[in-house]
């Protein structure tokens, strides 16, 4: 994941500079350290967007693939298969939703 590694080495370039910064008192490593920071938060919002959209593109191929609502939920902890079972199926015996 190149993603990752550029976040590795920006973590590892805000250590170093940071460090220069706090312990040596260097003025030019504490800009470096903010360019570097700033960097990371583009960093991580670009990680951020990957994901939600590999995520959404699963649940795609999932539902075109004719997945049910319980594998769809089964990774978010909040919406697992009771609250399916809470309210009911389309077609179940009480009706369903």
């Amino acid at each position: 994941m190149d993603k990752m590694e550029e976040l590795r080495n920006c973590v590892a370039a805000v250590d170093k500079d940071a460090t220069k910064f706090f312990e040596a008192n260097n003025k030019a490593a504490g800009t470096r350290a903010r360019k570097h920071l700033q960097q990371l938060k583009t960093l991580a919002q670009e990680l951020r967007v990957l994901i939600q959209s590999t995520k959404n593109e699963k649940q795609a191929e999932q539902h075109e693939q004719g997945g049910h609502p319980e594998e769809a939920f089964a990774a978010d902890p909040h919406m697992g298969a009771g609250h399916l079972q809470q309210y009911g199926h389309p077609g179940d015996e009480d009706g369903g939703y």
